[in-house]
């Protein structure tokens, strides 16, 4: 089983017609009847040509933060092989302001795309008017009042899209390197990938994409339309396959960028809370998930309609009220969005009806909305809203609202949404697949396969999901370090200090107890250095898995007799009790690190605030073990235990109290050998 390779050779195809004046162009004129002539005809009239005449250009401004998909179809010969080139290297980083797109040659950051086949979709979109070119073609923006801006003041494209070339890079500032960085806005995610082709239009007129396509190769001019520039081969883009790990030979033409911003840190890890192995195992909370909202991707003041950033308050077809993209929080908005036929405001409009799970409100209310909830998401995933089938497929892996589990129901909209290109969706299914659960039967290669799919559709989870599975060999995934060593340590140069914790443990063969002995990889060259060095580095990084690291390289420090173990933990403890104080206790007692200092050992133990650590503390100030004899304060400590803590070998050792009640003092050891403690059984097999 192997994880495939980025693919060789060039992906995004050059294109054969380039548009001229910056991007847009003069329409391709044919000679003899139906030619120039024409060509320049006036348009015909209409009431959005009416209505743009009277509107000045919009100034295109940035939502904060924006999120982004311009189209790249505009994208002349030598820019396209430099955003190849760029996305060959490593991660793609731009400057965007939503006037603009541009690539910054000189910042980079360590990171990879790979190619990941989705549904075929065949759309056109007419950009009818000069500010919707410039909010949606922003990689090579044009000179206002140009002759040829003039001409070409509408435009059909036409595109077929077969796959996603995603990264899972997790980008932030502070790991970016290069001269150009401090102009780095956003990062490249995606390229949409397929074929396409721009023809010059007649305001308010949408061709058909056999039209747009079939022009493009002709040469003629018919009509006030004219090609400006074909990518591709639509016949070939039949060829593709939602599972394809390749586009087919002329169907790879970069489509659409999705930009993402450029986060000034990486997430921080938050810490997991520690489980008693001793304490009884809670049963799983039913999944219940609100979907991830569909955000708008256009600059300010432009709504998403159709499928492209529009400022219009009426389509230019009918002049008939646009349905649009609402905002994610806007239930009034999403409400009527909805009503009006757009799928993606169907969506938000379902979490939104959603929120109400988890809070105090009556159990009817929670039904009803549930209910709607539901209904809302399989509305927006039959209209191809792929999030929304996501969420739907969660949902009905347990009861929700008035609704039964429904399994079948679940795999076909997992299975819709991750041939959709729904990364979300394919990790979950990959993963119940790779387990045998929620209806799905046990197989390691499907399973695995979906998994590597998530990945390549840019889930950062996936690929480290994929990372702990190589490394462990769980649920029949044959075992791969080399290959978990790589995924793991992507991630772990880009920041993602959770992976440098996961992949440190690895290493070390610690990842699942990590305070058994030391058994460092051998088929990994360094696994010793390299997995202390993680340690390390997410030790000093402070943050939530910051402590567990720290803990565990001094024990393991200490373990060598290394006095710098011993000197981590005293500097952790005060502030991190828990394990680093047991272990520093251990240190102190068992002379490792340094030499043995019973009392400063039992001082540890009992700031560790761990049960049996205390209670070993507290019997050996009882006995004057190495320490002062203290009778009242070992009292002090074993109540507390008792008392507080419930902790019945504390209540025991007071003289067969009960815990929580207050207990009398444990009467003075009998002199005379110690009887021998029973020997534990074996572990079953």
């Amino acid at each position: 089983m192997s994880f495939p390779r980025p693919l060789s050779g060039r992906l995004f195809v050059l294109p054969l017609f380039p548009l001229v004046a910056a991007g847009l162009g003069v329409p391709v004129v044919a000679c003899g009847p139906g030619g120039a002539g024409e060509a320049v005809r006036p348009q015909a009239p209409s009431a959005a040509t009416a209505i743009q005449a009277e509107t000045a250009d919009a100034i295109i401004t940035c939502r904060p933060g924006s999120y982004a998909e311009p189209l790249a179809v505009d994208l002349s010969a030598n820019a396209r092989a430099d955003f190849e080139a760029a996305m060959d290297s490593g991660v793609a980083v731009v400057h965007y302001d939503c006037k603009s797109v541009r690539l910054l040659k000189d910042c980079r950051i360590a990171g990879e795309y790979r190619f990941a086949g989705v549904s075929r979709k065949e759309e056109v979109i007419h950009l009818d008017n000069r500010d919707e070119i410039k909010a949606n073609l922003p990689l090579a923006p044009v000179a206002k009042g140009s002759a040829e801006m003039e001409r070409a003041s509408a435009l059909d494209i036409a595109y077929v899209l077969v796959g996603k070339r995603s990264t899972p890079a997790i980008v932030s500032r502070q790991y970016l390197e290069g001269s150009q960085c401090g102009e780095a806005t956003h990062y490249i995610r995606a390229a949409t990938v397929g074929a396409f082709a721009v023809q010059t239009a007649t305001k308010g007129r949408v061709a058909a994409a056999a039209e747009v396509f079939g022009s493009s190769t002709s040469g003629s001019s018919q009509s006030g339309k004219n090609s400006a520039k074909k990518d591709g081969n639509p016949k070939s883009c039949e060829e593709s396959k939602p599972g394809s790990d390749a586009p087919p030979g002329e169907c790879r033409s970069a489509i659409r960028f999705e930009l993402v911003p450029v986060a000034d840190k990486p997430p921080a890890p938050k810490a997991e809370a520690k489980v008693d192995p001793k304490a009884p195992a809670k049963p799983a909370a039913p999944s219940k998930e609100e979907g991830k909202a569909v955000d708008d991707p256009c600059p300010e003041g432009f709504k998403l309609i159709a499928g492209k950033c529009s400022n219009a308050v009426a389509s230019a077809a009918n002049a008939a009220p646009a349905s649009h993209l609402c905002a994610p929080k806007d239930t009034a908005d999403c409400e009527t969005q909805c009503t009006a036929g757009n799928f993606g405001s169907c969506h938000n409009l379902a979490n939104l009806a959603y929120r109400n799970y988890g809070k105090d409100v009556p159990d009817a209310q929670n039904v009803k909305d549930e209910d709607r909830a539901l209904d809302l998401w399989k509305k927006a995933c039959d209209g191809g809203v792929f999030a929304a089938c996501n969420s739907y497929a969660d949902n009905r892996t347990s009861r929700t609202g008035s609704q039964p589990k429904d399994l079948a129901a679940a795999h076909a909209a997992y299975t819709k949404a991750c041939d959709g290109g729904n990364s979300d969706a394919c990790y979950t299914l990959g993963d119940n697949t790779l387990r045998g659960r929620e209806g799905e039967t046990k197989d390691p290669a499907a399973g695995f396969t979906l998994l590597s799919r998530s990945c390549k559709l840019g889930d950062s989870l996936g690929c480290r999901e994929m990372g702990e599975y190589l490394f462990a060999g769980k649920y029949g995934v044959p075992k791969n370090p080399a290959l978990a060593d790589k995924l793991l340590t992507a991630f772990c140069n880009q920041g993602d200090l959770r992976a440098c914790d996961d992949l440190g443990h690895h290493l070390l063969g610690l990842f699942d107890d990590s305070d058994k002995p030391e058994a460092p990889l051998a088929d990994i060259a360094n696994a010793k250095i390299r997995g202390r060095g993680l340690l390390d580095k997410v030790c000093r990084a402070n943050v939530g898995h910051s402590e567990g690291n720290c803990a565990t390289l001094g024990r393991v420090l200490v373990a060598d007799n290394d006095p710098k173990g011993r000197a981590l933990l005293a500097e952790r403890c005060p502030t991190a009790k828990g394990d680093t104080c047991v272990f520093l206790g251990r240190s102190y007692l068992e002379g490792k690190g340094g030499p043995v200092d019973k009392a400063k050992g039992y001082e540890a133990l009992l700031a560790s605030k761990d049960d049996d650590a205390m209670m070993k503390a507290a019997l050996a100030i009882q006995a004057g073990d190495g320490v002062k004899k203290d009778a009242a304060r070992a009292k002090t400590i074993l109540e507390k235990l008792c008392k507080e803590e419930e902790y019945a070998k504390a209540c025991k050792a007071l003289g067969g109290a009960k815990p929580g009640a207050k207990p009398g003092l444990a009467p003075a050891p009998a002199k005379g050998p110690a009887k021998p403690a029973p020997a534990k059984p074996a572990p079953k097999k």
